[in-house]
């Protein structure tokens, strides 16, 4: 069983990143740099012995990033990564050993370790309960960097990362990974989970989460189409309203709503655009 990480990064000014992010020397990955041509260097590499991979490109979006990754990639198995995390050591054995637990899975999905340095204190940041087949409802809970996948499933579901969602992106611009799982699950895709941590992620400040504001509700409400359909969208937003105190100081709930349904509006139209 061949293993890639699948790495998405921006303006990298040398090939080292994958080692920072505990990768051995010899493992295989797919890296997407995205860059400006002129202001940093163009990096490129292609080692198919190796299945490693280090593409620049001056396209922009996360997402894009990630499709371009998958579209290189050459191993059995996929593993989604950043360029802020690190792997445990032993991070191939657990994915290999995962796959063979559950081997009916296209999906497997993992836990990770928050590491919080100022208080020098790490914690498990777990998805569900137990090891098993996750369903839509955990699925709510995941991130891009808990999903592995096998690539042959992916490929033959001709399953991607929606391009017009996510960092980088005008409008929408969080909730792709999300979406990915979940639309892998309305596929028919199964999507398990190992309950075991594959990484560890410092604390840090968010690309995207920039406190309760209008973006955060214009996404909050895009996905809450996504997830309740036009005329329910609205228990979305309305529920992270009620459930978040700080949302209530920043915001009313008029203008959290005004805003969702803003995302709303936005989200069917690039459904349409994009015939979905």
């Amino acid at each position: 069983m061949t293993i890639q990480v699948l790495i998405a990064a921006m303006y990298q000014k040398s090939l080292g990143l994958p080692q920072e992010n505990g990768l051995a020397a010899e493992d295989g990955y797919v890296l997407i740099n995205q860059t400006t041509f002129g202001e940093y260097p163009d990096l490129q590499l292609r080692n198919p012995e190796a299945q490693q991979c280090f593409l620049s490109t001056e396209e922009r979006g996360t997402s894009k990033s990630r499709n371009m990754a998958i579209a290189n990639a050459s191993a059995d198995i996929c593993a989604v990564s950043d360029d802020d995390i690190l792997y445990v050591d032993n991070y191939k054995e657990l994915i290999a050993n995962a796959y063979e637990q559950f081997p009916e899975a296209d999906i497997i999905l993992f836990d990770y370790i928050d590491r919080d340095t100022a208080k020098n204190k790490d914690s498990i940041n777990s998805l569900q309960k137990k090891p098993g087949r996750v369903d839509l409802l955990h699925a709510l809970r995941s991130n891009s960097c808990r999903v592995t996948f096998r690539l042959q499933s992916i490929r033959q579901a001709q399953h991607r990362f929606r391009e017009k969602i996510g960092p980088g992106t005008p409008h929408i611009t969080s909730c792709e990974d999300v979406l990915f799982v979940v639309d892998a699950i309305r596929k028919g895709l199964k999507v398990y989970y190992a309950g075991v941590p594959l990484f560890v992620r410092v604390a840090a400040p968010s690309s995207w989460f920039a406190g309760f504001n209008e973006q955060y509700f214009k996404n909050v409400g895009a996905f809450g189409t996504e997830l309740l359909g036009r005329h329910f969208w609205w228990l979305h937003p309305l529920q992270f309203y009620l459930r978040h105190k700080t949302a209530r100081k920043q915001l009313s709930l008029c203008q959290a709503l005004r805003y969702g349904r803003e995302g709303k509006r936005l989200f069917l139209q690039y459904c349409q655009e994009n015939n979905q």
